[in-house]
């Protein structure tokens, strides 16, 4: 039986200089799946906005269930009998994915976008925060939540990279031999549990890979520019891997037997953490680095004063970032090492705490009861050489760096995450289950929070 159907179907651009469709037939039956094809250019993306209403033939008709679409409204077409799923997904922007399919069926459920690889994170986010790949995830799921009796799909699976993520796992020695994998700007950076196992000709080899690097203790895939979605597709075949978090179980690598094997090893771990916990916000550093020669141009050209309160609200977009590294460094290097991220972050924002800065910044004044009329909270405890130690911890003098103490700063952190993943499984097995959730992460930012103000 023919649901939809084309007859004599022409259609040409505006200046009518040619026919991209010329006499168009065709049955669609009900229960099918078709595949159009043909190359670059050759009117397959025309040809479903035409069956879709969403433009009309320059001649022909085009029937559903034998009746014109012309007759029955273009619009009562596209909202009754066609759900589409568009090359660039067509999302609502400001809703969730689970929002956005219940627009076209209320009662639609995780479920459906679970079936498409998104976990429960994903699907509370807004859709303008994930990747190209997963709001193509939900873009199919929206269509086939729908009630509508045709779907088409204008390259439904062109970001999901599926073919090319199941080549790379089996080319670096299958799933088993992932420990976890991240990404940067241009590549897939695996950890692996044996690098033996992985066949750099058969990875480099792979449609859509550009090269294969190793450094750092990563094995390192060359993709380009969709490395997003390469990475999603891997990630939706590696569940509980994407992200940077290591798996505790995993067999240890072969360690060095040399003194100069181990001082090798010893960087490259060093490297690796450091590279793993920077990769994920090099973007967002970016970012505001570009915000913060924008105000310099504003300023520069007197479309801002740098007195104004509009100057001052974009400063803290741009600043923000870099003040409060430690906590955002913090979250990464916790991921990487093993530690549990909300505390280490805890423990950024004690190093970043305005207090602190405060404390380690002698030109910073507040007003007081006193004959001056204000006072500094910096003062000089103790000084050893051209050490000066500017606060205390229970009487034992500390040296904070002068003006702005641990903001902005990236390695008191990592060594705060790496101490933090030594510390947690003896807290783990000392204090009771019953209020462990309480007092290990109390005695976790207490004692790492400590020995950061020792390193300066």
């Amino acid at each position: 039986m023919s649901l939809l159907t084309l007859r004599d179907i022409i259609y040409s651009y505006a200046d009518g200089t040619s026919n991209v469709l010329n006499g168009i037939n065709y049955q669609f039956e009900k229960g099918k799946f078709y595949a159009i094809v043909g190359s670059s250019g050759a009117g397959k993306s025309t040809l479903l906005g035409l069956l879709a209403g969403l433009d009309t033939p320059t001649g022909g008709q085009i029937l559903f269930d034998d009746q014109d679409i012309a007759e029955q409204g273009y619009s009562h077409h596209r909202k009754h009998n066609i759900s589409l799923v568009f090359q660039n997904y067509n999302l609502i922007d400001y809703l969730t994915p689970l929002e956005n399919l219940k627009l076209v069926n209320s009662k639609a459920t995780n479920e459906t976008l679970h079936t498409m690889g998104l976990d429960d994170d994903h699907i509370h986010r807004n859709v303008m925060k994930l990747s190209g790949g997963q709001q193509q995830r939900v873009a199919i799921g929206r269509a086939l939540v729908s009630h509508a009796p045709i779907i088409l799909a204008d390259e439904p699976t062109g970001n999901l990279d599926e073919t090319t993520a199941a080549d790379i796992i089996a080319g670096i020695g299958g799933a088993d031999n992932v420990k976890s994998v991240i990404h940067c700007i241009t590549r897939v950076r695996f950890y692996l549990k044996d690098e033996s196992l992985a066949d750099d000709g058969a990875v480099s080899g792979t449609d859509g890979v550009i090269d294969v690097a190793k450094a750092g203790g990563q094995y390192q895939v060359v993709i380009g520019a969709e490395v997003g979605d390469v990475y999603d597709a891997i990630v939706a075949q590696l569940p509980g891997l994407g992200g940077g978090e290591v798996d505790s179980e995993a067999e240890a690598a072969p360690r060095p037997t040399t003194a100069v094997g181990w001082i090798k090893f010893g960087f490259s771990s060093l490297i690796g953490v450091i590279t793993g916990s920077m990769i994920p916000v090099i973007g967002v550093l970016a970012a505001s680095g570009i915000l913060k020669g924008i105000l310099a141009l504003l300023v520069q050209f007197k479309v801002v004063a740098d007195s104004s309160d509009t100057y001052q609200i974009i400063s803290a977009m741009a600043d923000s970032m870099f003040y409060f590294l430690p906590i955002i460094i913090g979250f990464t290097a916790a991921r990487r090492l093993g530690s549990d991220p909300i505390v280490v972050a805890i423990i950024g924002g004690v190093l970043a705490y305005p207090s602190l800065a405060h404390m380690a910044n002698p030109d910073y004044i507040v007003k007081a009861d006193n004959p001056a009329g204000y006072e500094s909270p910096y003062h000089v405890v103790a000084q050893l050489g051209n050490t000066i130690f500017n606060t205390d911890f229970f009487g034992i003098p500390v040296s904070l760096p002068q003006t702005n103490a641990y903001a902005y700063s990236i390695f008191p952190i990592i060594v705060a995450a790496w101490l933090a993943a030594r510390i947690e499984p003896y807290l783990k097995k000392w204090i009771p289950a019953v209020v462990r959730s309480i007092f290990a992460p109390l005695l976790e930012i207490f004692i790492v929070s400590r020995p950061q103000d020792l390193v300066a």
